[in-house]
């Protein structure tokens, strides 16, 4: 994974440094339920990393696996072929959580986010079910796809759609008519 700059750039290292630029922008601001930036925004940023890893690390991988021929050359080796998806699934899991981790000690540092072990241990525990959840999709959703081109298409389309839905950007409602 921390070969391959472009993933190290756009899942671990902007994530973390929009949230900060942002809280910047719009960290004086309350929001729906008197929430502040941080209790609003520090997880949008780790489904935000959480997002990009798994659909651009994990699925792209599984596409580019397929079409280089790795994956063929796992099945015809004595390694069982699940050992290359279990390499993949235990990846996205550490990069996620380290994602997890980083934008929450930022706010923790930065924007006085509350820390409450209760809250945090069940946040990550349904953290860990969510990335089982958005593993399985975007396995099954990258098994469609014969060529990384298709799939770095699909990719790169649904990713914007996913962070103006998402409101990771500005807010929606502050957004101009």
């Amino acid at each position: 994974f921390s070969r391959e700059l472009f993933y190290m750039i756009f899942t671990i290292i902007i994530p973390p440094v929009t949230y900060i630029f942002m809280g910047q922008l719009f960290g004086d601001q309350t929001y729906a339920g008197n929430l502040s930036y941080a209790e609003t925004y520090t997880p949008s940023f780790i489904l935000l990393i959480t997002f990009s890893v798994i659909f651009f690390a994990f699925g792209f991988d599984q596409v580019m696996n397929r079409t280089t021929g790795v994956e063929k050359r796992i099945i015809l080796s004595p390694v069982p072929q699940n050992t290359l998806l279990f390499s993949g699934i235990l990846k996205s899991i550490i990069i996620t959580s380290i994602g997890f981790f980083l934008v929450f000690i930022i706010g923790l540092l930065v924007y006085n986010l509350s820390f409450e072990p209760i809250r945090f241990l069940s946040a990550y525990g349904f953290f860990i079910i969510l990335n089982a959840v958005l593993l399985t999709t975007s396995s099954a959703i990258y098994s469609l796809f014969t060529s990384m081109n298709a799939a770095l298409v699909f990719s790169i389309v649904i990713f914007p759609v996913v962070i103006f839905t998402g409101g990771f950007t500005m807010p929606i409602d502050m957004m101009p008519k």
